[in-house]
């Protein structure tokens, strides 16, 4: 299974991931940053060096419903 898919691809999310009474996803768009070579060890100021590029990203993970 990836971690990446197309659009109006069905998001799968396993009944164990959740309390199944509460089986809900929980959407969150995030910033994600593309690392266009290796690295290891960069210094903070030359991070930027490393950057590829940024996208949003969909991160769906489980959503704890509270009273």
């Amino acid at each position: 299974q990836s971690s990446l898919v197309g659009p109006n691809v069905p998001i799968l999310i396993p009944k164990a991931a959740q309390p199944v009474d509460q089986h809900l996803p929980d959407y969150e768009v995030e910033l994600t940053v593309v690392i266009g070579k290796p690295a290891k060890n960069v210094s903070e100021a030359d991070a930027l060096d490393y950057v590829l590029g940024y996208i949003t990203g969909n991160d769906v993970s489980e959503q704890i419903m509270s009273n």
